[in-house]
């Protein structure tokens, strides 16, 4: 089987959709009943992602409404970055109602208050950088409150708070960057990070 998805991702990655949709078809013929066909479908749409939102989408939505139980994963995260993943397809296709409902649905399911906030926070950048800066805002204080017990982890949150308030002006002195940088100054990402991605206008 994953030979199989393999194979059906490279076509993708390849420009092949000809390939890959015979492989694909391959793929569901001989391991439809397989335990971890829900998974591999997911990761053949993670490989449309940056190439046919849609497309993606489409086999998002296939392998949550036939394989309803892969819910019960072993490993919770992956359901939890697959919910993740559905948002952010969501949120490109400008189905908004459809990503709040995932992002309903992912922080209903996590359990794990670290990995819930890393996705929550990588669904406040893509918010912010598509202009919904109230929207991020929220994103980046509810990932900050689940990050509380987190360690220097929280640093993303942290300063994605402090991104927002710089796009929408409401910080002009730049204050919060000084205790971002006060706060995480022990860890070596903290420069780096404000540095490479802080707007400079």
């Amino acid at each position: 089987m994953g030979a199989d998805r393999h194979c059906v991702k490279a076509h993708v990655l390849s420009g092949d959709e000809s390939s890959a949709q015979a492989a694909y078809g391959t793929l569901l013929a001989n391991f439809y009943n397989h335990d971890n066909i829900p998974e591999a479908v997911f990761e053949i749409g993670d490989s449309y992602q940056q190439i046919n939102g849609q497309k993606a989408l489409e086999l998002y939505e296939y392998a949550m409404n036939t394989w309803p139980d892969y819910n019960n994963w072993v490993d919770e995260n992956d359901a939890l970055l697959r919910r993740k993943n559905l948002m952010l397809i969501k949120l490109g296709l400008g189905d908004e109602a459809g990503a709040q409902a995932a992002y309903e649905s992912m922080i209903a399911f996590s359990e794990d208050d670290i990995a819930t906030a890393e996705a929550v926070t990588e669904l406040a950048d893509a918010c912010l950088n598509t202009g919904k800066h109230e929207k991020a805002l929220q994103l980046y204080q509810y990932a900050k409150d689940r990050w509380s017990s987190g360690g220097s982890s929280a640093i993303w949150a942290n300063a994605g708070l402090v991104r927002t308030d710089i796009v929408l002006g409401s910080d002009p002195n730049g204050t919060g960057l000084d205790e971002l940088l006060a706060d995480f100054s022990v860890d070596p990402d903290s420069v780096s990070y404000t540095h490479l991605t802080l707007p400079t206008n």
